[in-house]
């Protein structure tokens, strides 16, 4: 078992370069949970605010697609 004490937001540290820059794909500039921790580096993180436009969408089926997460993260 790991000696990990919880995490807490206030943590984090701010880091160096783009918002959309990590593997968790939130905008921020605080340092991800793959910085932060040694073992995290081997895990794949899941897009969460894809996940969250996706399941939103499911709920509407009839309707058409009004957003895209690889618009806001690909900016023209």
């Amino acid at each position: 078992m790991s000696d990990k004490k919880p995490f807490e937001g206030k943590e984090r540290e701010t880091k160096d370069g783009a918002p959309m820059d990590n593997p968790e794909q939130f905008k921020t500039d605080k340092k991800t949970m793959h910085e932060m921790f040694k073992e995290e580096q081997t895990v794949d993180s899941l897009p969460l605010e894809d996940l969250k436009q996706e399941k939103a969408e499911e709920g509407k089926p009839r309707a058409t697609k009004e957003d895209s997460s690889s618009e806001e993260k690909f900016p023209d």
